[in-house]
């Protein structure tokens, strides 16, 4: 479950590495001591306490995600922290909190039970793209066990095909019925994707199908540090080990072990919330840890609400979309330069060794987060990783209520696209425009070439049969892609990678299972 070279193709590269702390001053950053940055952030923190939000990110250690979690709740005093820097929904906070918060290795499904099972059905999971460890381990099954693999998707992919898997077709944003319709059983394991947030009653749909039928199951998202900061409680809805912050006694557990006297009690906002608050002037400040705006679901949006914001401060490594809205700027140290640990899709630990001696920075992120503290007056409890895992063991699995499901969510009949357009589906591929493969050459040539899929059958009710290339335009623009025709994806579907080099989805302001034109490009018509 490792992101595309989350142990740093970064370091090998400085020429848009931040050396030194950044104060805008007059409009621009400028380069200035780590005490006088240091004083500037915390007033600017210090002038909006109350309303400030803090986005993490999904690739922190379990150790840095807690510091912020706890620095958020004791120094900020608010529950507006999240860790989902992609598209969410209400729908996924409430399953995360209930289902898969505060589980322990060996309550959800695991490698072990994809290695004895008869059947795995993947649902809005791409596992060689999207967690290719599990990829190989799936393939190793098959080859070796006779696995059986079902995929619940709109498109047979080449690696589902290396799998010799069973395409169960669903239209994007019917997953839901497509599982229904699947008779489950006690050899069955069912991996769903973090996709699923954004297809209306499909997680839900996933672990009451399983449960139901004896059935392992387990949630497998894209990026590392994802599941390991969801049990740090960097998440608006809950405490650490799944503890969720509306309940009296998880609070007063929490602040105990904290040595403070309460904590805040209202659920917080989720990344989309904090940036909508940001651009309605309800929060005046944002905590930023290594954000990328092209993760965002919207990503114009995102740069807009904060150029509407108070205050933003940024801890990132290398210059952003962000660094240029950013008040100020702190650079912290790589991940290989520091130490911490991860959690698996299973819940399993595993730490991570720093591998160069010498830091770039002099500062991690939980150094700055401990000196931001002390200069506003208060204390994180800890400036070391390993001071941070200490704390962190303190919080035994919550044996308290869950946090309820969202109610029950209805599952709309997904209408065939209007003529002349095709539902969007998309995901993200393992090679693509990801900051961690700039400047990799050699990396970015094992990418998949860059195009637009149609079944022939789509593409022949839209004129396009001879075409090379199409364009897929949305609400809010347009792109361009070569077109290939796959019998695989099916009809009324066209598929597209969702953030290939120089042509992000979100130019179109689509959602995946949204209608989108697509037509011939002028060169390529008759």
């Amino acid at each position: 479950n490792c992101d595309k070279g989350r142990f740093g193709f970064v370091s090998t590269r400085g020429e848009d590495r931040i050396r030194r702390p950044l104060v805008r001053r007059d409009g621009e950053l400028k380069q200035v001591s780590w005490t006088e940055a240091l004083a500037v952030a915390a007033a600017g923190l210090a002038k909006a306490k109350g309303k400030t939000g803090v986005l993490t990110g999904g690739r922190l250690t379990q150790e840095t995600a807690y510091s912020y979690a706890r620095f958020a709740r004791v120094v900020l005093g608010v529950n507006d922290i999240d860790f989902r820097a992609r598209a969410h929904s209400p729908e996924e906070q409430a399953f995360l909190g209930c289902q898969v918060a505060g589980r322990t290795f060996g309550q959800t499904a695991s490698y072990a039970d994809i290695d004895v099972a008869r059947r795995v059905v993947l649902v809005g999971f791409e596992p060689e793209d999207e967690a290719p460890i599990v990829f190989l381990r799936l393939r190793k099954a098959v080859r070796k066990n006779k696995l059986s693999v079902q995929v619940v998707a709109p498109r047979l992919s080449a690696g589902s095909r290396k799998l010799s898997a069973e395409l169960v077709g669903a239209l994007p944003g019917a997953e839901a019925a497509a599982l229904a319709a699947l008779a489950l059983d006690a050899q069955t394991v069912v991996l769903a994707g973090e996709r699923l947030a954004s297809s209306p009653g499909a997680l839900d749909a996933v672990a009451q199908a399983a449960e139901a039928a004896g059935a392992r199951w387990a949630w497998i998202p894209r990026r590392p540090g994802e599941i390991g900061a969801l049990e740090a409680g960097a998440f608006p809805t809950l405490l650490p080990a799944g503890r969720p912050v509306d309940d009296a006694a998880a609070r007063a557990e929490a602040a105990r072990l904290w040595g403070v006297a309460d904590l805040p009690s209202a659920p917080g906002r989720s990344t989309a919330e904090q940036l909508s608050a940001l651009a309605a002037g309800d929060l005046a400040a944002v905590v930023v840890s290594g954000l990328e705006l092209a993760d965002l679901a919207d990503p114009a949006a995102a740069a807009a609400a904060l150029d509407a914001a108070g205050f933003v401060l940024s801890l990132e490594q290398r210059h952003s979309d962000v660094t240029a809205k950013a008040d100020v700027v702190l650079p912290v140290t790589l991940l290989e330069e520091t130490s911490g640990t991860f959690l698996n899709w299973e819940h399993r630990p595993g730490s991570v060794s720093q591998v160069i001696g010498k830091p770039s920075s002099p500062m991690t992120e939980i150094r700055v987060l401990a000196a931001l503290a002390e200069a506003l007056g208060a204390d994180l409890g800890w400036r070391t990783a390993a001071a941070a895992a200490a704390s962190l063991a303190q919080f035994a699995p919550w044996p308290g209520r869950r946090p309820p499901t969202a109610a029950a969510v209805p599952v709309p009949a997904v209408a065939p696209a209007p003529a002349g357009t095709a539902l969007l589906a998309s995901w993200r591929e393992l090679i693509d425009d990801a900051r961690l493969c700039d400047g990799e050459p050699a990396l970015l040539a094992g990418a998949r070439p860059i195009a637009a899929r149609l079944n022939p059958a789509t593409a022949d009710r839209l004129g396009l049969a001879s075409a090379a290339r199409v364009s897929l335009r949305g609400p809010a623009g347009a792109l361009d892609f070569d077109l290939v025709l796959d019998p695989a994806v099916l009809d009324g579907v066209v598929w597209a990678p969702a953030r290939a080099r120089g042509a992000s989805l979100a130019v179109l302001g689509a959602a995946p299972g949204s209608p989108v034109a697509v037509t011939a490009k002028e060169a390529d018509r008759s």
